[in-house]
């Protein structure tokens, strides 16, 4: 696992709140000012290939879900920090 960008981690809030979502569900759910939708396509992307979410098709749209729940990640953080801190 890989660490989250400030960006990525936004993204990935949103996500693990609302689960099942498409790019335009992320979009609204971020503060202004809103970034373009290709740049959020590119981040959600950039996690799915980080493994921390997959995609399936409904009709056109990309729904995609969490892979690694925020707990997880969040624990897997704190040991990363802490093993990088105090060796």
């Amino acid at each position: 696992m890989k660490a989250l960008s400030e960006r990525e981690q936004e993204v990935m809030n949103v996500i693990w709140e609302v689960r099942n979502c498409c790019v335009e569900d992320v979009l609204r759910r971020l503060p202004e000012p809103k970034p373009a939708y290709n740049t959020i396509q590119t981040f959600m992307k950039i996690l799915e290939e980080k493994g921390f979410l997959a995609h399936k098709r409904d009709g056109k749209k990309h729904i995609f879900y969490p892979l690694i729940e925020k707990p997880e990640y969040n624990r897997w953080i704190l040991k990363h920090m802490k093993d990088s801190l105090f060796g």
